[in-house]
């Protein structure tokens, strides 16, 4: 009896020892991951470099006391309004303080308006622009792309709404291995081109010199088209536009929504109008439904922001440097008509706004020597969706720097594709929407020395997850 008694307790005690043991793994692995989850987090900010770093530079902009009575002309949004609004410009046709509080389009517009709200002063006047395509007419948010943004200054995460806060700690994770990988191979994002931080000035405009023609093929991008259906306006939108400007009138500002440009090519191959009238008919219509669905004012005429090709950059919603002074001139003409100011402005304008004069002789010549030299520029090749799509014996594409625009689905189908392989460079020479890799699970390869600038770039860092060195590809 006391020999079984002793085993008895022997055998408890092994069972208890071999229950420690996983508890005790468990934990310490529990430990490390928490360990290595704030190393990663606090090592030095691996984003700061590129164009979506910006963002915490304008928080400060935004956050710095007016000093005058007469408010702050202050303009939200993507980054049409990086390409589109000089508020530099507008400070000095309207003699007022402007804040460029635009960046990056796949953050979603709710979380712009929530780094916005805290910082908007009584007097204020926020306009809210909109690129017109669908998904900005969503309560979208992307956290990993946001989290690259807000890399050195993780309290912009205390400003946003509940279900986006979420979304964005439970992508932290992968914030904290973005940040390591980079640190420990070296490999900081420091990107070339439009597309970085050294594009901004001070006041957190954009540098003229850097878009300066049409660089799409046939002037238009045909993967992301400009999109007037009403029905991409959702409720929860809506919502979420007039929560904002409630939250604003609290704080004694007054708010605005504007339509951000338009390109004219893109909406008559979208429409399918084939008149002026026709294309204003679409963009009154969708007016009215807007008007319909939100309480905030709409400051701009929609047909006034649509604008010929000659005036955009390497998308549908980004004008170019000429394009820019003459948005901008909208902008100051609308505020000098709703606030009652008879007076000049310096800025050309288009005469697309009824009741403004038409285009002066010199605005002419320099429509027409803008259309000869774009005719003049090399243009880059499109790679259509009818080019690979359906081709199930295809399984490996290699796309040249001579490519400027894949098509959305040009590989939907292609079930034995894995490799695409991009030879160029330089990620912004070649325009991709969301679509690209519909129907498809095949891995993008790009130069091993620009990986980090493909992962970060304003058109491939939907694509992060799927982006490998062509030192990777398979033989």
């Amino acid at each position: 009896m006391e020999n079984e008694s002793k085993n008895r307790r022997d055998s408890q005690r092994g069972r208890g020892q071999g229950l420690l043991l996983p508890v005790f793994c468990a934990i310490l692995s529990l430990a490390l991951l928490i360990g290595a989850l704030l190393v990663g987090l606090f090592l030095p900010a691996q984003y700061d470099s590129t164009f979506s770093g910006e963002l915490k530079y304008k928080r400060r902009i935004l956050a710095q006391e007016n000093g005058t009575a007469s408010g702050r002309i202050v303009c939200i949004g993507g980054s049409s309004v990086v390409f589109g609004v000089d508020t530099a410009l507008l400070a000095q046709e309207l003699s007022k303080s402007a804040v460029n509080f635009g960046s990056y389009a796949g953050f979603g517009l709710g979380a712009m308006l929530d780094l916005a709200l805290p910082d908007i002063q009584t007097g204020d006047t926020v306009i809210v622009f909109c690129e017109q395509q669908a998904q900005m007419y969503e309560n979208f948010f992307d956290p990993k792309v946001f989290l690259q943004a807000a890399d050195g200054d993780l309290s912009m995460l205390e400003c946003l709404s509940g279900s986006r806060r979420k979304k964005a700690v439970f992508a932290l994770p992968d914030l904290a291995v973005q940040k390591a990988r980079h640190y420990f191979t070296d490999s900081t994002p420091d990107p070339e081109g439009i597309y970085a931080r050294r594009s901004f000035t001070d006041d957190g405009n954009l540098k003229y010199g850097l878009a300066t023609d049409n660089v799409m093929a046939d002037g238009a991008d045909l993967a992301t088209p400009v999109d007037l259906n009403p029905s991409i306006i959702t409720d929860e939108w809506a919502e979420l536009v007039d929560t904002f400007a409630r939250q604003c009138k609290d704080k004694g500002a007054l708010v605005y929504f504007h339509f951000g440009p338009m390109n004219e090519a893109s909406v008559k191959a979208e429409t399918k109008a084939a008149s002026e009238g026709e294309i204003e008919g679409e963009a009154e219509t969708f007016c009215k439904a807007l008007e319909e669905k939100i309480t905030v004012p709409v400051l701009s005429d929609p047909y006034a922001c649509i604008l010929p090709q000659e005036y955009f950059y390497d998308t549908n919603f980004h004008l170019n440097d000429k394009g820019r002074i003459l948005f901008t001139g909208l902008l100051v003409w609308e505020l000098k008509a709703v606030s009652e100011d008879n007076s000049e402005t310096s800025l050309p304008t288009y005469g697309m706004v009824r009741g403004v004069p038409e285009k002066t002789e010199e605005e002419e010549t320099s429509r027409e020597s803008g259309e000869e030299e774009t005719a003049q520029k090399e243009k880059k090749s499109v790679l259509t969706a009818d080019t690979y799509a359906g081709n199930t014996t295809l399984t490996k594409v290699t796309i040249p720097e001579s490519v400027g625009q894949i098509e959305d689905g040009a590989f939907e189908g292609c079930s034995a594709l894995r490799a695409i392989v991009l030879e160029s460079k330089e990620p912004s020479s070649c325009i991709v929407g969301t679509g690209l890799l519909d129907g498809t699970a095949a891995m993008l390869y790009v130069p091993d020395t620009a990986l980090s600038d493909y992962k970060v770039n304003y058109f491939w860092s939907q694509y992060a997850d799927r982006i490998l060195p062509v030192s990777d590809l398979p033989e």
